[in-house]
Order: structure tokens, then sequence, then C-alpha cells
């Protein structure tokens, strides 16, 4: 149940970088002008809640699951998520790194086998024509509370999954690339299951989501470093540490100028998920012919 080949067009993350110099200019704003600036927006909550909302958005976590941590009610959630997914909420956090890498996989997926710059976008109207490729793409999966149950998912995750992709089917009229990419993200994560689920040592729900994440952006960025990135995580059961997390480390990708970054950017988040930098071994140690 593999989603194979990629989609000629560049995601909708580059909002973050054609607003650099806006952001650079509010970086430096106190704190009284960013509760002006989030009254501006409609935001009432505490500076450091809307902060945690925003890492737990950039975590993955869903509008369902934010809400059942107590931090705010749903509607101000949501509403932090859209102003977020918008590029409105820059002011309060440094995207520079993310920048950066997004450059350079705008930069890839813009050139073409021949060298040949491409568009970067496909102009109005293209999301219907993007969507659809994609969606015929999906794998089949039935959303069903059992049946996730059946793939090793636990009954929280399970439900957090459909009410996050029944939020998006009803809303499918008003979508933007960011809930494309999202919905996609929603199925990959899934598909992994299904793809392990007869394997003992299933992929614990973050790194499922964290691959998920990795391969729909590199499915819509068109970057197959990314994809290959993102299977890996789950091919290498990177979440038992050890040898297993640095096999991920070594493991060959499509060689691209963004590959390194990515696969460092995401090592970094493998191994705070992991906690302790190499992490804590969940599987016994390798023979010594492959983990040397």
């Amino acid at each position: 149940m593999f989603i194979d080949g990629t989609i000629n067009t560049i995601k909708e993350t580059t909002i973050l970088v054609n607003q650099t110099n806006k952001t650079n200019n509010r970086t430096t704003m106190n704190d009284p002008e960013i509760y002006a600036e989030l009254r501006s927006l409609g935001i009432r909550l505490q500076l450091n809640d809307v902060r945690q909302i925003i890492q737990l958005l950039k975590d993955g976590s869903s509008v369902y699951r934010i809400r059942e941590s107590g931090v705010a009610a749903k509607d101000s959630i949501r509403k932090i998520r859209n102003l977020y997914q918008q590029g409105k909420l820059q002011f309060l956090y440094d995207t520079s790194a993310e920048e950066e890498i997004v450059k350079i996989a705008i930069s890839e997926a813009s050139v073409s086998g021949n060298g040949q710059h491409t568009a970067n976008h496909e102009g109005a109207g293209s999301l219907e024509r993007i969507s659809g490729r994609i969606l015929a793409d999906l794998p089949s999966i039935n959303w069903n509370v059992q049946v996730l149950k059946s793939l090793g998912l636990s009954t929280d995750d399970s439900l957090e999954l459909m009410l996050d992709r029944d939020d998006l089917e009803h809303r499918r009229s008003t979508w933007k690339l960011s809930d494309l990419s999202r919905y996609l993200e929603l199925y990959l994560t899934v598909d992994y299951y299904y793809q392990s689920k007869d394997l003992e040592n299933k992929p614990p729900f973050n790194f499922a989501k964290l691959a998920a994440k990795a391969k729909a952006d590199g499915i819509i960025n068109s970057n197959r470093a990314l994809q290959e990135i993102a299977d890996n995580i789950i091919r290498y059961e990177v979440w038992s540490g050890g040898p297993y997390r640095e096999a991920f480390g070594h493991a060959q990708v499509v060689t691209s100028r963004s590959a390194k970054n990515f696969r460092e950017h995401y090592g970094q988040i493998i191994d705070s998920y992991i906690n302790g930098g190499i992490g804590e071994l969940t599987q016994p140690l390798l023979p010594p012919s492959i983990s040397e």
C-alpha cells in the first residue's frame, strides 16, 4: 500500500519564505506589542499558551489532542491553527532553519531533469488538479475505529485520526494546500500501520506521524530524498534507539542538496523523541557485523 511517484508542484510552505522580511522585523517585538498583535488577530490567550499550541501543532498534534490537554478551548485552538497555517503568527517563533530547508527543496523541485527550471506553482485554480492527482493515489483505508485499533493503534490515537480526517472531509470545498497536505499525512500515518501490521515492533504513534508528515511534504514538494528519509524512519525502526538510530543516519538516499539538511533535521526530532541523544534500546543489539 505504498504511494509512489511525485507531484510536480511546490507546497504552500513558500509562505514562510515569502514573508521572511516581515517576520524578521517582528522577532524583536516586546511582550506588550506581541499581545497587541495577538488581540488584533482575535486571540485572547496567554502568550505562553499560544506558543505551546503552536509547538504542539508543529509536532503534528491535532486540535482534538491539544484540546484534551486543557490548554485552550477547541475554537481557540482552531483559530490559532488557521492563523499559523496562513503564516500570520511568525512573529512568535523563529523559522530561519526551516526556511533554509524549504528554499533548498523549492530550488530542487523547480529544476527538471535537463537542468531547466520549471514553474514553482501551477497558478490559480491548480489546487483541484493537484488534489485530484494525490487523492487518486491514496491507499485504501477503512476509517473505522475497530479497524484502526486492529492495526495496533490505541483508541485515543484512532479517534484522533478519524476526527481529523472527518473534519477535513467536511471542509474539502474550502481546502488550501496545507489542508491537502494534512489529509495526505493522515492516510500515510495509517498506511504505515498497515505495512507494519504483521510485525512485532510496530512504530509508536509519534514516529508514524513524523514519518507521514515528512513523506507528505516530500510528495507535494516532489522531493525524493525526503520521501526516502520518511520511509527509513519506519524501515529502520529508529524508535528502538542505539544501532537502529545510527543505521538510519547512515542509510543511503537519493543524492540532493537538501538530503543532508533533511536527515539532520529529522534526526534531531527523532533524538528528542527517544530522549537522550541516541536513545535507549528497546530491541536486542544488532549482530556486530551490522552494527560496526
